[in-house]
């Protein structure tokens, strides 16, 4: 048996990264300072442990020799681990005040229009046929690929279903993420317009 492997994270980072390790039959510790582990790999596996509620208190050694302290609020564990892996999902916050803009019921985040379409009717809200949206994405600093493609598919949503116009204001597009170039290719298509900067 392979050598075991501690995860730190929760969410679809560490879900992904157990998957992977799993599949290769690397033994794999999962460790969340949260009450529940969300997004893990829903197979059982005698491989696979999950510690809720748990965090490491102190680590020394190196890679192929880790002695970590998992401390919980029933225990205190020592243990060994070849490899210790640190996946936590990433945090978007909005950058609101590059642009000198505010957040209002109009100007929202990315993930603020993503929970707006999401919450059926999304006619309820400012979000109507005939209306603009411009989305800034990169304008201020370089675009990440996710946020350029939740901001194409939120446009083409805005699009195609509400018969809304929209607009992505960029300065350097992204699109060399898998499926994004096909995506810009059917957002155009569609009708939305892209202003480089």
């Amino acid at each position: 048996m392979k050598e075991r492997t501690l995860l730190i994270g929760n969410g679809t980072v560490a879900a992904g990264i157990a998957k992977a390790l799993l599949s290769g039959n690397i033994p794999v510790m999962l460790v969340t300072p949260d009450m529940a582990a969300s997004g893990v790999t829903d197979d059982p596996s005698p491989l696979f442990e999950v510690r809720t509620e748990t965090r490491v208190s102190q680590c020394t050694g190196s890679a192929g020799n880790f002695q970590v302290t998992l401390s919980s609020p029933q225990d205190s564990t020592p243990l060994t681990f070849a490899n210790i892996v640190i996946a936590e999902d990433g945090i978007q916050n909005p950058l609101f005040s590059l642009y000198g803009l505010s957040a209002s019921p109009t100007v929202l985040s990315l993930s603020g229009i993503q929970t707006v379409l999401a919450s059926p009717p999304a006619s309820e809200h400012f979000l109507s046929a005939g209306k603009n949206a411009v989305f800034i994405v990169g304008l201020a600093m370089d675009g990440y690929p996710h946020a350029v493609e939740t901001a194409m598919e939120s446009c083409l949503k805005l699009q195609t279903q509400m018969g809304m116009k929209t607009m992505i204001l960029t300065r350097n597009l992204k699109v060399g993420a898998p499926g994004l170039e096909a995506l810009y290719r059917k957002t155009r298509e569609a009708g939305v317009v892209y202003v480089k900067f």
